[in-house]
């Protein structure tokens, strides 16, 4: 399991670490020291895979801590005998430890300044290039006489390494300016930070090693825990299946789904349901929907449900079902929004909404206040946005914070999905970080609703079935990427690619059992 902290969270157990014996200078030092071990280290294997002495490094320092931990590794650097130079690409130090790296300097580090004319060539001249400019306290873009020096980095050929996050990139929200730092090896502290997990920088980073530097591990009184799941986590999540039991014993899956014009969103969440082993799948569509897929769709049961009926048509299914799932391809409708609305407060069983149930659900989040039954929200950027009443920008920027704030005030559990997808519940946000953009085209969300439905169905508490949902959509469309490509595979690809997954996961935790 990988641990991940935001900016406020480090700087918190920065604080803290002051507070109790271990100062802010002696954490520079060490990470400075870390920093160290890691330029030496690059600096050796480049040695031998070139066959001739890599020991040019240039450190390239912003007027903050971070620059500070640069001046601080460049000092060690220039003691071991390395050709170090260090670029103040902001001008002078601004903190007080920062100044005191800069000040302690031995002579045989040559100085140059940012706007320097042989800067460029410096950065060109490196066998090594040292990104400590911005560190994590960057946020939004490039100013404009910076990008010339960032320019001159991204072209150099030079091994990169970025101290602590690339410079350029958002250590919260995983956004970055398009001429961030593309690194080689990120080397940060204590904890990788949120916004490394989550692209666009999660591709910026290259290889990540994480150094202690002395701050103790039982910091652990913090708002929430961020962490990433291993494989082998993720398997003991899988619900058993005694060789005794029955379909009844799987769950009962109620998707109330589709419409005229989208009928397919109803048979991928069925479908994808289907595939995770849940025992009954009974879909309620209107009859054009069921008459289309019904040919096909031999496993499923089927419920009219048409655009005039009372949702009260539902109570037999919504009362027998271990899980609901609505919304998927229903449309915006007052329909849609009254049966939102008596599903919540009729399901007394985990409830989950996607697609234009949660569209509806904006227009009055507080039918959410008074429901008492586990509550599964799977918004993708537009539906968050709409959901908290921002625009999309802002909920691009805030997705965390947005998402924090829907789980602490309604108890849902919130899975903001994107390129990095953010499964947010009372005390933890998990990480979820597989897939790619095979995954960027209708069904998809379709489809993940319907298997996270599928493991709620089958008594898997709400975030750790969001956890097995992710992977295994993502780590389904990875495999199938290893023979197809991205742009060409499909939802129905996908469906097909499931239970082999899950095949794989099953054999793996079945040899650990042994």
């Amino acid at each position: 399991m990988k641990r991940y902290l935001t900016v406020a969270q480090m700087v918190e157990c920065e604080q803290r670490s002051d507070r109790e014996g271990l100062s802010l200078a002696e954490l520079m030092d060490n990470a400075a020291g870390g920093l160290y071990r890691a330029v030496t280290k690059a600096a050796h294997e480049l040695s031998i895979k070139k066959s001739c002495s890599a020991n040019k490094v240039c450190i390239i320092a912003g007027k903050g801590n971070n620059g500070g931990d640069g001046l601080v590794c460049a000092g060690l650097l220039d003691e071991s005998g390395f050709d170090v130079s260090v670029i103040m690409a902001q001008g002078e130090p601004a903190t007080e430890l920062s100044k005191a790296a800069y000040q302690k300097l031995g002579g045989g580090v040559r100085v140059i300044s940012g706007s320097d004319e042989n800067a460029a060539a410096e950065i060109f001249g490196a066998d090594i290039v040292v990104d400590c400019i911005f560190g994590t306290g960057f946020k939004g873009a490039l100013r404009e006489d910076a990008r010339l020096l960032f320019s001159a980095i991204e072209q150099s050929p030079a091994y990169k390494i970025a101290c602590d996050i690339p410079s350029g990139c958002n250590a919260d929200t995983g956004l970055c300016d398009e001429l961030s730092v593309r690194a080689d090896m990120t080397v940060t502290f204590h904890k990788a930070k949120v916004g490394m997990a989550l692209e666009p920088t999660k591709s910026r980073c290259g290889e990540i090693a994480v150094y202690d530097i002395g701050i103790k591990e039982e910091y652990k009184n913090l708002p929430f825990l961020t962490f990433e799941p291993d494989e082998r986590q993720l398997r003991q999540l899988l619900p058993s299946r005694s060789p005794g039991a029955h379909k009844g014993d799987f769950g009962r899956l109620l998707i109330i789904a589709g419409s005229e014009n989208y009928y397919g969103a109803a048979a991928m969440a069925a479908n994808a349901a289907l595939r995770c082993g849940v025992g009954i799948v009974q879909l309620a569509a209107p009859k054009s929907v069921i008459s289309a897929l019904a040919g096909s769709m031999y496993e499923c049961t089927f419920l009219p449900y048409e655009q005039g009926d009372e949702p009260q048509v539902l109570d037999d299914a919504i009362k027998s079902a271990s899980a609901v799932l609505i919304g998927c391809g229903m449309g915006v409708s007052d329909h849609t929004h009254a049966t939102l609305k008596y599903t919540i407060e009729n399901a007394g069983c985990p409830l989950i909404i996607d697609a234009d149930g949660l569209n509806c659900l904006a227009l009055n989040r507080d039918i959410l206040l008074d429901r008492e039954g586990e509550t599964i929200l799977t918004p993708h950027i537009g539906e968050l946005a709409r959901l908290c009443g921002v625009d999309t920008n802002t909920a691009i920027q805030e997705r965390l914070p947005l998402a924090l704030g829907i789980n602490e005030k309604y108890g849902a559990v919130v899975v903001s999905k994107s390129a990095g997808t953010l499964i947010v519940s009372k005390g933890s946000v998990i990480l979820s970080g597989y897939g790619n953009t095979a995954l960027s085209k209708g069904g998809s969300g379709d489809m993940l609703a319907g298997m996270v439905s599928a493991f709620t169905a089958q008594r898997v508490d709400g975030k750790e079935a969001a956890a097995l949902g992710c992977y295994l959509l993502g780590r389904s469309a990875e495999i199938l990427s290893e023979e197809m490509s991205q742009r060409g595979i499909l939802a129905r690809d996908i469906l097909l690619q499931i239970p082999k997954t899950l095949s794989e996961l099953e054999r793996k935790a079945e040899s650990e059992r042994r």
